[in-house]
């Protein structure tokens, strides 16, 4: 077995080599970079410091660059060395088929958004968090299902079937800034509410981010004013976090129904403590 892995790799021209990475080789590296995760800004200045101070060292770790001349892996480190303005070593390993990305550090966790980045998904951290929520709200009983447990293979899935999730997240994410709230849960219930009704969906959720022209009788209204006034404490921001899918449930039904609430209540607990999230109308 392994010989004929080596015969593969033999016929993909695959080499492996120590170089100086300067920051100019590395800025010409990282124009190929079409297929890595999103910076980590964490990752990004501690190996800047380490190059900076003298403490980089070849340690076998690779830099990876495909039979397409593309970058596979290695980004965070090139980016340190541009940012640090010196010199590192490092082993560098060319040829590498090109399909072999996902198999990368595939002991390391990837988050979902790691692998909607990599396919070309924008805003990928918000694109993911929304599709979870989405998978949550849609579960036959939410309560008894974690959004942490749904899988990144999952997440990608929804993503590839579902590919009007992304502008769901771009008209959300206007609201979300506006309110200073999560844009994962409103693009999921943009999502949801427009597979009842699109142009409702984009009045509500154009109503909600700009408030104008909206009178006191209006769910939309109501649920600006809870909103707003629950952004106080950081424990009424974390109470309104769980509260706020409902409460965004319950003014778009009222809505929808043309009625004009007084008040409008968050998800009851179930015998077990599970808050029960309402039916979209």
């Amino acid at each position: 077995m392994a010989t004929e892995q080596a015969r593969a790799l033999d016929e993909r021209h695959t080499r492996s080599y120590v170089r100086t990475i300067t920051p100019q080789l590395a800025t010409t590296l990282l124009e190929t970079n079409q297929a890595n995760r999103p910076i980590n800004q964490t990752y990004l200045a501690r190996f800047a410091a380490a190059m900076r101070e003298g403490r980089w060292r070849l340690n076998g770790e690779t830099i990876k660059i495909s039979e397409n001349h593309v970058l596979l892996d290695g980004q965070h480190r090139l980016y340190a060395c541009i940012e640090a303005d010196v010199p590192f070593q490092s082993w560098v390993i060319e040829g590498i088929p090109a399909d072999v990305f996902d198999t990368i550090d595939i002991g390391r966790p990837k988050s979902a958004a790691n692998f909607l980045s990599v396919r070309g998904c924008h805003q990928a951290t918000k694109v993911a968090a929304a599709i979870r929520w989405t998978i949550f709200l849609e579960s036959p009983s939410s309560g008894d299902r974690n959004k942490s447990s749904i899988s990144t293979d999952e997440v990608v899935s929804f993503w590839l079937a579902n590919p009007e999730i992304n502008e769901a997240v771009l008209i959300a994410d206007q609201a979300a800034r506006a309110l200073s709230i999560a844009t994962g849960v409103c693009a999921a219930l943009f999502f949801l509410f427009s597979k009842k009704s699109q142009i409702e969906a984009l009045r509500f959720f154009q109503d909600l981010s700009s408030g104008a022209d909206l009178h006191q009788g209006d769910a939309v209204f109501l649920l600006r004013s809870i909103i707003t006034r629950r952004q106080g404490s950081q424990r009424a921001r974390r109470e309104l976090a769980v509260d706020l899918p409902s409460l965004m449930i319950r003014a778009w039904n009222n809505r929808r129904r043309g009625l004009s609430p007084r008040q409008l209540k968050a998800a009851m607990p179930d015998e077990k403590g599970r808050n029960q999230i309402p039916v979209i109308v």
